[in-house]
């Protein structure tokens, strides 16, 4: 008798030991899957805060373009032919935000006065910056900022060498004044 009880328990053991072998290899893969499902967690959350940044920009990037279309409407008297006529002098080379900050900035500085004005602007800046190899948008504002505030330096990123003093000349002689007597907003005229 004591034959069969060495067998049984054998068999037992072994019995067990499979079972056991294969709780622990299914207890490796859980681990691994848990370890997956871990990365990918963390991505979904990188993703989730990704989107959240560009959600923030994207709001705060709406924010700064309403306050500039408010005050290109204001100053353009809500005519809504206005945009048109400048993207038109752009012909798609300068972003509307672009255009009405630029005329915003032109009415401010004084180196345009009305959206005829700021489109034939626009048009000399392309052809200025297309001959120099520079962005459209980069040369609208430096002949803006140049004519605005009577800037040699500025004028001379693209290429233009204004003398004051002859352009100032120039034009008192063709309006009838001596150069003392133009107005800040007549000399910015001679800048044009």
């Amino acid at each position: 008798m004591p034959s069969y009880r060495v067998s049984i328990v054998v068999a037992l053991r072994d019995a067990a030991s499979r079972g056991l072998k294969g709780v622990g290899s299914g207890l490796k893969k859980l681990g691994a899957t848990a370890k997956n499902a871990a990365k990918e967690l963390a991505k979904m959350a990188l993703a989730i805060g990704a989107a959240g940044f560009a959600v923030k920009k994207l709001a705060e990037r709406a924010t700064k373009f309403t306050g500039v279309q408010r005050a290109f409407t204001k100053q353009t008297h809500g005519n809504t032919g206005a945009i048109v006529q400048l993207r038109a002098a752009a012909r798609g080379l300068i972003t509307d935000y672009e255009l009405m900050a630029g005329f915003n900035r032109a009415v401010t500085l004084g180196s345009a006065e009305t959206t005829t004005q700021f489109a034939q602007l626009t048009k000399t800046a392309i052809a200025l910056g297309r001959a120099l190899g520079v962005d459209a948008t980069f040369a609208l504002e430096s002949l803006n900022l140049g004519i605005g505030r009577q800037s040699k330096l500025v004028l001379d990123n693209l290429g233009i060498i204004v003398k004051i003093e002859e352009a100032n000349l120039k034009y008192a002689t063709s309006i009838g004044k001596t150069v003392e007597q133009l107005t800040e907003a007549e000399k910015k005229e001679a800048f044009r």
